[in-house]
């Protein structure tokens, strides 16, 4: 998936106000869940509460910084009186805001005070002196303000295998045989543990088609127009199409070795059946149209392509499109600005991210013979009336929706009946049911990946100047860091925006990519507990 950066958008001060909160100091709906040490000693429940309101009294001040640079861009003058304001009364937030930013701003402090009064006695001097060092005090910052610590629990996994391509990859198909098919530019290479098993040159295209057709082909885009078969073993080709009148924008094998039959769809929202018996014979019956057609024109690429026995479903940055197996559109969802992300969730939902927002849909309740366009009424909204979604969508399409902070990164990542982690910035944010529960700091970067069991697997950036890029695995309940594996200080510096960075599952195996870098790691290797440090 090629990472792409998304317009920053300005939020309505008081939305501004709940984010702030909930993504730059991580007020939590739900406190992290982590091992309490044993306090040093008791404290009196009234002292303890005290010292917490000082605690939060001096917290007030950071917050009414953070908040300062979220909102001046609104109104520089109004909110720069409020910051003053806020500094010497900050447990009367009434005095110096309207009464809607004042409630978010008093359930912030009833949180942290309520979170700060069950810490023991050591985690509160840690709050009290300002000190982050330790990892009880690492803890500690964690419950108070919601952020889950990175730290990792133990050494991951060392790396299995690498490998150096020599120019950078635009898209990846794992294989079931435990090998990779890898895109480049002008050429497409299988790669198995640490060697080069084949490579094809291809002509140069716009399209990062890889589709696995079952039976031991694959089928690669040889040009803009034209489609190619390969043997997935060999690399040789089995056959090719003509050039068609469109481009393809996605490739729905419906059923692979079953010879269901694979579908394409082209740019100008039709579609086309294929035929590999007609393709190998060159006849002209190869691609034939379906007499199927959303209607509408696809400009780009799809980003991701899933479907069900009875949906196909493709999104880009602009469009989320279902239709139905035989191609009849259902419903067509359009951006104002970009989409960054959507998957399929639980109980047949879908997730989608973007334009400041992320959306549960249910596409049973979507259906719909217009557009449905998620934007809100204005492009700068200033008031909560403008910022709600002129959405147009059937009653029961939109489960629930969540405000994010902007720009958005990478897809949302699905955990079920458990939530959702989402990617913002270099940051992950976990939502259950639209709310927030917790934010993790990994310098994330690129396309995350989840296993079923939970465990979310990202591709990490330094996090100081002693530090190396590397993978981690995170626990989805909780957030932390469960272990790193250190990658080479070749890694990610250099990286274009344009280049394709993240994480895939193949399975035992985990494999990082980052431009011309390929390296895996064995995930049924068990992480080695850390040495104590004194």
């Amino acid at each position: 998936m090629i990472r792409r950066k998304t317009p920053t958008r300005i939020l309505a001060p008081v939305a501004l106000l709940a984010l702030s909160c909930a993504l730059l100091l991580g007020c939590p709906d739900k406190q992290v869940e982590a091992p309490d040490p044993a306090p040093s000693s008791k404290i009196d429940p009234a002292e303890q509460k005290n010292r917490c309101r000082r605690i939060l009294d001096s917290n007030a001040k950071a917050f009414s910084s953070n908040l300062h640079r979220q909102l001046e861009k609104l109104d520089r003058k109004r909110h720069a009186e409020t910051i003053t304001c806020l500094k010497t009364n900050s447990m009367k937030p009434s005095a110096c805001m309207q009464p809607g930013e004042a409630a978010v701003y008093q359930k912030m402090n009833m949180e942290q005070l309520a979170a700060c009064k069950m810490l023991p006695l050591n985690m509160l001097e840690c709050l009290e002196k300002g000190d982050r060092t330790s990892k009880d005090c690492a803890l500690a910052y964690a419950r108070y303000q919601g952020q889950v610590v990175s730290l990792p629990m133990a050494e991951g996994p060392a790396l299995a295998w690498s490998f150096d391509l020599d120019s950078p990859l635009r898209s990846l198909l794992p294989m079931g045989d435990g090998t990779w098919l890898v895109r480049q530019d002008k050429a497409i290479l299988a790669i198995g543990p640490g060697r080069q098993l084949w490579k094809t040159k291809l002509a140069a295209s716009s399209s990062n088609l890889l589709a696995d057709l079952g039976g031991g082909v694959v089928l690669a885009s040889a040009d803009d127009r034209t489609l190619v078969a390969l043997d997935a073993l060999t690399g040789q080709q089995r056959w090719k199409t003509q050039a068609l009148q469109e481009d393809v924008r996605a490739v729905f094998t419906l059923s692979p070795g079953s010879g269901t039959g694979t579908e394409l769809l082209l740019a100008n929202g039709a579609w086309m059946s294929l035929h590999p018996a007609d393709c190998r014979k060159g006849a002209p019956g190869c691609v034939r149209p379906t007499g199927a057609d959303i209607g509408e024109a696809i400009f780009a690429n799809p980003e991701a392509v899933f479907h069900t026995e009875t949906s196909r479903t493709f999104f880009t940055s602009k469009h989320l499109v279902q239709t139905d197996a035989k191609g009849k559109l259902i419903f067509r969802i359009d951006a104002r600005d970009k989409f960054s992300g959507a998957v399929p969730h639980e109980d047949k939902q879908l997730l989608l991210s973007g334009d400041g927002w992320i959306f549960a849909l249910d596409p049973l309740l979507c259906r719909s013979e217009t557009p449905i366009f998620l934007t809100p009424r204005t492009p700068k909204p200033k008031t909560m009336e403008e910022l709600d979604l002129d959405h147009a969508a059937p009653p029961g399409c939109i489960i629930w929706r969540t405000p994010v902070s902007t720009p958005m990164g990478g897809h949302p990542l699905s955990l079920g009946d458990k939530g959702l982690v989402l990617q913002i910035r270099d940051h992950l944010v976990k939502f259950e049911s639209g709310k927030f529960s917790w934010r993790v700091g990994v310098a994330a970067t690129g396309t995350p990946a989840i296993t079923k069991d939970g465990r979310i697997f990202v591709l990490s950036k330094p996090l100081d100047k002693r530090d190396h890029p590397g993978l981690r695995c995170l626990s989805g309940s909780t957030g932390l860091t469960l272990w790193r594996t250190a990658l080479g200080t070749e890694w990610l510096p250099g990286l274009s925006r344009a280049e394709t960075v993240g994480v895939t599952i193949n399975g035992p195996w985990l494999l990082a990519y980052a431009g011309r870098h390929i390296a895996a790691i064995d995930l049924r290797v068990p992480p080695k507990p850390l040495a104590r440090r004194p």
